[in-house]
């Protein structure tokens, strides 16, 4: 999770600028932590445990549930440890830097394909 954290702080701070206006770990610790409900979900139905069967609003509620619990994780995680983590990432090669951001961009890829795929 750090190397993605880190590929999109990078899309977040070089490409969308957004430290102009406000932290970019809101957006970041967001997408994470739906990538992690994705993960999870998904996990459940290849499972068997059919979420999409439940009635639709408890489906909604446990998704918003799910996401806002694994934000808080990530949040105040990476509060704490964004700086170390950045420091650490960029004293790295830029070829091993080209190789964290593209594996991190493959593997939401990978995410998002299994959560349309993946259905009861």
């Amino acid at each position: 999770m750090n190397y993605i954290y880190y590929s999109l702080y990078l899309i977040y701070t070089k490409v969308l600028f957004v430290q102009k206006d406000y932290p970019p770990i809101i957006n970041i610790t967001g997408i994470l932590a739906l990538i992690t409900t994705f993960l999870v979900i998904t996990i459940l139905n290849y499972a068997g445990i059919c979420v999409y069967n439940w009635e639709r609003t408890v489906y909604f509620l446990s998704y918003a549930v799910l996401s806002l619990m694994f934000y808080w994780i990530y949040y105040r995680y990476y509060l704490k440890v964004e700086k170390r983590l950045i420091e650490k990432i960029e004293t790295k090669s830029k070829p091993i830097k080209v190789i964290i951001v593209a594996s991190s961009i493959a593997f939401i890829a990978i995410v998002v394909f299994l959560w349309e795929k993946i259905t009861c």
